[in-house]
Formats: C-alpha cells, structure tokens, sequence
C-alpha cells in the first residue's frame, strides 16, 4: 500500500471541510445533464454557491428545456454573484440547445453505454465545455478511475511535489486517483479547481490556503571553499 503524504491528507481534510456538505461523492448530481452544468458552474464560484445556484435553476425552472427556451437574463438571475454570471448563463442556454439540436431532447443517458473515446468525443464537439468537466463525466458517469485535472492544477500539483512534472496529466490523475479514492476524489478535485482557476478571478480574492502554498525552504549554510578553510588554517 503506497502511503500518502502528511501534505496531502492535510489538502485532503481541507477539501472536506471546503466542499461540505455542497460537494460529496454521495450527492453529486446523477444524470450526465446536470452533471455538466453543475460541474461548469464550479469555474464561476466556490462549491457551497454552486449548489444553491444549481438548486435554484432546479426549482425555478420546470426542467432544463424551460431552461433552454428561457431568455438569457432569467438564467443569468439565479447565477448572480457569480464570477461572470454572463458567462455562464450564455453557455448553459448554448449547451441545452446544442443537445436538444441533435438528439430532440435534453438527456445524454444513452452515454453511459458508448466506450470512453466516443463519449469523449461527443462532448468535444458541443463548443464552451471544458476539458476537466469531460473527465468528471468520464469518471463519475463512466467509472474511469482518474482524478479530472486542469493545466493550472498540474502545475500547482508538481510545485507541491504532489505530482511529478514529467508525468502525464492523465498519469498524475490515475496516481492521484488510486491514492486518495472514490469516497475523497470529488472534494479534491473542486477544492483544487477553485484555488487554482477561481478564487483569483473574484474582485477581492482571498489568499491561498496555508495547505496549498509554496514555502520555501530554509536555505542550508553555504559551504566555506577550500581556499578559505585554508586560510584560517595558515593563520
């Protein structure tokens, strides 16, 4: 059994506390619709935010095909406060219509049945969703056991010494995956993509948590040189 490090259970027990009770492996949202708004809705705001956001399109709107012939300002009302809300709003409408366009309907169940590359592929297709969001699907909906990375998280990652910068990010995602599980992948996963794709983009960002800065290392006594050892020798 590989250990895990004091750092990262220490991330590990900071992403619970963050994402609770809004974010869990138990109550993330089920169908692969939802899952990719409520998942798209995490690069605009923290996760506690992004809940009531998406419990309110839930309740205010029928189903998400009110949702899509709705006008953008109706939309854009349950997402205020948000980090570009415009946004936001203008992708959820593009996406409904984007898959009512080509299926006739809002549902992507059929999904869960094609192998990993078609799923992918699909999704590709459909303009605004991005990368890390694909991978959530494909680990949530599909079972992939890969932690859903974005560029900005990588990097983070590799300074924390948490990932190696050689890796792949899909190796670092498996890796990451098989140390921490199922049970803590998802907390993790938005706790690193908010403090690494929102928090700076809010007017007043916070500062980054103690878990996930960068302290530098007391630098060690430089070594005296041979010549001046000598030095002190001949006097």
């Amino acid at each position: 059994m590989v250990k895990i490090s004091k750092r990262l259970l220490t991330i590990l027990d900071s992403a619970e506390q963050f994402c609770a009770p809004a974010v869990r492996t138990d109550n993330y949202p089920d169908s692969i619709v939802d899952l990719l708004i409520f998942h798209r809705m995490h690069f605009h705001m923290a996760p506690r935010k992004a809940r009531r956001c998406f419990n309110h399109l839930k309740s205010e709107f029928v189903d998400w095909n009110e949702v899509r012939v709705s006008v953008i300002r109706d939309i854009q009302v349950g997402l205020r406060n948000s980090y570009d809300s415009l946004e936001l709003a203008v992708f959820i409408k593009n996406f409904l219509e984007s898959v009512h366009g080509q299926l006739r309907e809002i549902c992507l169940e059929y999904l869960r049945e094609e192998n990993l590359s078609d799923t992918k592929q699909f999704l590709k297709q459909i303009k605004g969703i991005k990368p890390a969001t694909i991978e959530m699907v494909l680990m949530h909906a599909k079972g992939r056991p890969v932690l859903p990375l974005t560029l900005e998280m990588e990097k983070l990652l590799v300074k924390l010494s948490l990932a190696k910068k050689t890796e792949t990010r899909d190796r670092k995602g498996k890796r990451l995956y098989d140390l921490v599980g199922p049970e803590k992948v998802i907390p993790l996963h938005h706790y690193l993509l908010y403090h690494t794709n929102v928090y700076e983009k809010m007017p007043e960002p916070e500062e980054l948590p103690a878990d996930l800065s960068l302290r530098k290392s007391r630098k060690s006594p430089a070594k005296k040189s041979k010549t001046s050892a000598k030095k002190k020798t001949s006097k």
